[in-house]
């Protein structure tokens, strides 16, 4: 855990070779060594249990020069430290050199922030909010929150149930803390029944479209930038050659020239299939407890009929279902899985019957994430 105090300034009492060591003895002057943190290093310590404070040693005749250190260990004016931190080079410093506890990048980069660069604030129970209140988003971008204002709050990632335990255990008879949840994933949205050929017209991220020349595949739009005043909506390049994967899509320039790229066509071969492999625990797979679809265009026609499965086995979860719980925008029709049996490595969803009309939207799944590896502990 990383440590700090305030105004912790001090001087090498003695020169210092350059080599970047590892836990290295710094001696530095008597009575200000206190000013530092009090740590005690011990080598048999585990590194992720072991404390230590950031600190920095600079030319004081030209600041720019700097080595940044971790302070692992203070035994009176005695510092361990290893050296040549966050990309600085080790140096030969002579005695006098200043030592000071400063903010350094990777110090800063350890704070949560969301997408816009605000820093996070930490309130006195230790909670973690955005000025005013607005949420904030870890390892993803965000977007409009059903109320139109983006203060959506995301933690992606896969929460799973670990085979490692929270902590030592201290009694056989109480529930250890590493405990889990479900999550909910959904693929690319797309289109299960008459898809829109591409024209010239406004695009938006998330259209569909086929293009003018069939090429056995239907494209999502996805836009670069989705973040608060960088939604483009414009006209786009025409997808292709869906069978080589994903392609570029920029905006289109009056006379039909290209401008700036803005975003991607992804390909979904149709019929509509698509196999989503699993990521999480790498030993391990998902526990499904629930698939579906959520509906975000209608059109007055017939009802799809959809497999839901896995690799070898298509209609696992769902065999030739017809979605007929959905009668409009903004419905989904849920399926729950009681089924036990392996744990699910990947996710296939196919459209076994398409619609007739505009049906677009996207297959969900719901479950639990298992780690199954005993070895790997």
């Amino acid at each position: 855990m990383q440590v700090f105090t305030n105004n912790a300034r001090t001087v090498l009492a003695v020169a210092l070779d350059a080599g970047a060591y590892n836990e290295e003895m710094v001696a530095v002057g008597d009575g200000s060594a206190e000013l530092f943190a009090s740590l005690v290093f011990s080598a048999e310590t585990p590194p992720e249990e072991q404390s230590f404070q950031m600190a920095t040693l600079v030319d004081p005749s030209d600041s720019s020069v700097m080595e940044i250190v971790r302070i692992k260990g203070r035994d009176g004016v005695n510092f361990i430290v290893d050296r040549a931190q966050e990309n600085t080079d080790s140096r030969a410093w002579p005695a006098g050199t200043i030592v000071e506890a400063r903010i350094t990048a990777g110090m800063l980069k350890e704070f949560a922030q969301d997408p816009h660069n605000r820093i996070l604030r930490s309130g006195e129970d230790g909670a973690i909010s955005l000025p005013r209140a607005r949420g904030f988003v870890v390892n993803g971008r965000i977007g409009p929150s059903i109320n139109g204002a983006y203060d959506a709050v995301q933690i992606a990632g896969f929460p799973a149930l670990q085979l490692v335990t929270a902590e030592p255990t201290q009694h056989n008879d109480v529930q250890d803390a590493n405990l889990t949840h479900e999550a909910v994933g959904g693929t690319r949205v797309v289109n299960l029944g008459i898809t829109e050929v591409w024209d010239a017209s406004n695009r938006r991220s998330n259209s569909v479209v086929v293009p003018r020349t069939a090429d056995g595949f239907q494209y999502t739009l996805e836009i670069a930038s989705q973040v608060p005043g960088l939604v483009f909506s414009g006209a786009v390049s025409e997808p292709a050659d869906g069978a080589s994967g994903l392609s570029d899509a920029f905006s289109l320039l009056w006379g039909g020239g290209l401008g700036s790229l803005v975003g991607r066509w992804i390909p979904t071969e149709l019929p509509v299939a698509i196999t989503s492999w699993l990521g999480g625990p790498q030993y391990g797979g998902l526990l499904v407890t629930e698939v579906g679809f959520i509906c975000l265009k209608h059109g007055a026609g017939s009802t799809p009929t959809v497999s839901i499965g896995v690799d070898g086995s298509p209609g696992l979860f769902a065999d030739s279902v017809a979605l007929s719980q959905i009668s409009g925008v903004g419905h989904v029709h849920r399926i729950p899985v009681t089924l036990g049996g392996p744990i699910a490595k990947n996710l296939r969803f196919a459209v076994n019957t398409p619609s007739d009309a505009d049906f677009t939207g996207r297959f969900y799944w719901k479950g639990v994430f298992i780690d199954t590896d005993i070895g790997q502990y």
